[in-house]
């Protein structure tokens, strides 16, 4: 794809991104006066003349760092080294005082709210949610390559607004299978049980999770209004229950993302699948209710 192919798009996607843009001003998703601009054109500039042959020009990827989070630097340099044609966004909560690369955003505190932020400030067609404990496979950066060079960056709602079922009916909504990297120490074989169930509901009820990577079209996102902020949890599943009502096509990725089994070892694999489990009945009570 040439770079003015790539401008085209970028322009095709300003009203929407404006849109989102406003949502995010009255909803609390700002972002700090401290962005460094000229990295974030510098990056820009690397991608679009260097890189337009990569599927990756087309993709922004958001990077959310809760507060005192310290597990997003592997990631975050997996990224920079193995994926340079995108546009990479990671998204600091205002007030952590751990150090932040050059070029970061921030938001206030909040996985939705700064994933909210990030998606705002992207300028690509594609938007990639990963979080930062997240870690790259052998084959997660091919599989997504393999995917944006098959999609149309023109399919999709060019508007947000109310959604009626079936809007986005030509809309894809994709993530990745997940997988828990070797820091599972102890936990090997409980936490395969626990990828195992993870994927099953992802490909049979189509209910993925936020750590599987969510994947779709910036217009997309912005047509189903981002992620909730309201909710205190959840925010993963109820914006891919509202892709789901708004007729986006669900597709997993045959590749895995990585994923920290820290908070397993810290609160204890039981306490924390069960908790996982009662949680997420909640939340599909809730949305079967609506």
């Amino acid at each position: 794809m040439g770079t003015g192919s790539i401008r085209d798009e970028h322009d095709a996607l300003s009203t929407d991104r404006a849109g989102l843009r406003a949502t995010a001003a009255q909803t609390g998703h700002v972002l700090a006066s401290n962005v460094q601009a000229g990295d974030m054109k510098a990056r820009d500039a690397l991608a679009g003349d260097a890189h337009t042959d990569d599927p990756l020009s087309r993709l922004s990827i958001v990077l959310p760092v809760g507060p005192g989070d310290t597990a997003w630097p592997p990631l975050f340099d997996a990224l920079q080294a193995q994926a340079p044609a995108a546009e990479l966004l990671p998204v600091f909560a205002e007030g952590d005082p751990q150090p932040a690369p050059n070029g970061a955003l921030r938001a206030p505190a909040g996985r939705a709210r700064q994933q909210n932020a990030g998606a705002a400030a992207a300028t690509r067609p594609w938007l990639w949610c990963v979080h930062a404990d997240s870690r790259l496979s052998a084959e997660t950066l091919p599989a997504l390559r393999h995917f944006l060079a098959a999609q149309d960056d023109d399919v999709g709602m060019q508007s947000s607004g109310a959604l009626a079922r079936g809007t986005l009916a030509w809309g894809t909504l994709a993530w990745f299978r997940l997988s828990f990297e070797a820091d599972a120490a102890g936990l090997s074989r409980r936490m395969r049980l626990n990828a195992g169930g993870a994927n099953w509901r992802s490909r049979v009820l189509g209910l993925p999770f936020g750590d599987q990577g969510l994947l779709l079209r910036a217009r997309d996102f912005a047509a189903l209004g981002g992620f909730d902020t309201t909710m205190p949890y959840g925010e993963d599943l109820a914006l891919v229950w509202r892709a789901r009502r708004a007729g986006l096509r669900l597709q997993g990725l045959d590749a895995a993302l990585l994923t920290s089994a820290r908070r397993y070892r810290q609160r204890g694999w039981l306490r924390t699948t069960l908790r996982h489990l009662w949680l997420t009945a909640l939340l599909v009570w809730r949305e079967l209710r609506r």
